[in-house]
C-alpha cells in the first residue's frame, strides 16, 4: 500500500474515533466497534488502490524495456533480451553447476528472485521491474571471468536472504563467496590474536575458538593477550554499539576488557571474534561444499541452533573436524611470496641495476 493510501487511511480513523458522539457521555464498546466495521471498506478499497497501482509501476518498467525473455537455469530464472539466450545459459549455467548445484538444494529467496542477464558489446537500457531482479550487465570490453564473478556474487547475494534468521548474517561476510585461499591466509597471519596464530600453528582446538565456535562464550584470554586486547578495543570501538571507557584510548587493560566483554553480548558478538569475517566466510563455504547435497537445507533447519551445530550438520560430520580440514586448506594455500613483496624486490632490484648501469656511463661518475 501506498504511503499516500494509509496516510489517509489513519487520519479518516483517528477523525472517526475522536469526533464526538451524537449522545452525550461516553462511548460504548459497542460504538466503537461499529465505527471501526464501517471504515473496512475504505479499508479494503486504499489496499486494492495500492496493488492496482504497484502493478500499473512494474507494466510501465515491463513496457520501457520492450520484450524479455525468461529462461530457467537450474533454480535460477534469468531474464534475457532476445538473442542472449545461449550466452546466458553458458554463462550462468557454468557458474552455477561449478560453484553452487553441489550444495544449494533448495532456497526460498531463490523461488523470490530472478536476476536479468546481459553481455553484449552495446548493452541496452534495462529498468528492474521490481526490486527482486538483480541485474549482471557486461559490455564487449568485459571478460567471460568479470561476468561470472558477477553470477556468482548476485547469487550469493540472494543467498543471503536465507540466512538471515539463521545466524550466520553477521558471523561471516560474505557469507557464500568466500575470498581466494591465499588471501585468507594473509588475513589470518596478520590477525592480532594469539588463538589465530595458535591455530595457524596446529591447534584445532585454537581454531574452534577464534572462530566464536567453543561453549565458551566468554574467552577473552584465550583469544588476546593483554596487548592484543588493547589493540583490539581500540580498533573495534566505532563497531560497538556500545561506548568503549574512554581509559581504554590511554592503554588501561582493565577498562579494554570491560569495552571488550561488553561486545560479547548477542548483538555485537561477531565483533569481538578474532577469526576476520573473511576467514568465517571461507570457513562456511568449505563446510557447504564438504557437506554436499542438502547441506544448504540442514544449514537452515533449526533456526536455534548454535552457529557450531548449525555448521556441524551442514558438513555432515563433527565441527572439530570440520575446522581441522579447513585449516589445513587454508594452510595449504599459504602464498609462496609473502604480500606480493617477491615481485616487487625482484623489479626494485632490477632498476636500481638499470640506473646505476646508466649512471656509470654518465662523465660525472668516470674515474680519471
Amino acid at each position: 500500500m501506498s504511503r499516500l493510501a494509509l496516510g489517509c487511511l489513519a487520519v479518516g480513523l483517528a477523525v472517526a474515533l475522536t469526533a464526538p458522539a451524537p449522545v452525550t457521555g461516553q462511548q460504548t464498546e459497542q460504538e466503537l466497534v461499529s465505527q471501526l466495521e464501517a471504515l473496512e471498506p475504505q479499508w479494503e478499497a486504499a489496499k486494492q488502490a495500492a496493488a492496482e497501482a504497484k502493478k500499473r509501476v512494474v507494466r510501465e518498467r515491463e513496457d520501457a524495456n520492450g520484450a524479455i525473455d525468461t529462461l530457467m537455469v537450474g533454480p535460477l530464472r534469468v531474464l534475457v533480451y532476445p538473442g542472449q539466450e545461449d550466452v546466458a545459459r553458458d554463462v550462468v549455467g557454468e557458474v552455477w553447476r561449478r560453484d553452487f548445484a553441489g550444495w544449494v538444494d533448495r532456497s526460498p529467496s531463490l523461488e523470490r528472485y530472478a536476476f536479468f542477464f546481459q553481455w553484449t558489446a552495446h548493452p541496452r537500457p534495462f529498468i528492474p521491474p521490481h526490486p527482486r531482479v538483480t541485474p549482471i550487465v557486461g559490455s564487449g570490453r568485459d571478460s567471460r571471468r568479470y561476468m561470472e564473478a558477477g553470477v556468482r556474487r548476485a547469487v550469493a547475494a540472494v543467498l543471503e536472504w536465507d540466512l538471515q534468521n539463521a545466524g550466520f548474517a553477521r558471523w561471516a561476510s560474505p557469507v557464500v563467496s568466500p575470498a581466494p585461499g591465499p588471501w585468507v591466509y594473509r588475513v589470518m597471519a596478520t590477525t592480532p590474536s594469539v588463538a589465530v596464530r595458535s591455530c595457524l600453528a596446529g591447534s584445532v582446538k585454537a581454531c574452534v575458538s577464534a572462530a566464536g565456535l567453543a561453549e565458551d562464550k566468554y574467552p577473552l584470554d584465550d583469544w588476546y593477550t593483554p596487548t592484543e586486547r588493547l589493540r583490539v578495543a581500540n580498533m573495534k570501538r566505532y563497531a560497538w554499539r556500545h561506548r568503549v571507557p574512554d581509559a581504554c584510548l590511554h592503554d588501561d587493560v582493565k577498562a579494554c576488557d570491560a569495552g571488550l566483554e561488553a561486545s560479547l553480548r548477542p548483538r555485537d558478538y561477531a565483533y569481538a571474534i578474532p577469526l576476520s569475517t573473511t576467514a568465517r566466510g571461507s570457513l562456511l563455504w568449505f563446510a557447504l561444499h564438504q557437506g554436499g547435497s542438502g547441506a544448504w537445507s540442514r544449514l537452515l533447519a533449526d533456526s536455534n541452533a548454535s552457529l557450531a551445530t548449525a555448521l556441524s550438520d551442514a558438513a555432515g560430520e563433527p565441527v572439530e573436524e570440520v575446522v581441522a580440514k579447513w585449516r589445513a586448506w587454508v594452510v595449504g594455500q599459504r602464498p609462496v611470496e609473502y604480500a606480493g613483496m617477491g615481485r616487487t624486490s625482484g623489479i626494485t632490484l632490477l632498476w636500481i641495476v638499470l640506473l646505476s648501469t646508466l649512471a656509470m656511463r654518465s662523465t660525472r661518475w668516470r674515474s680519471g
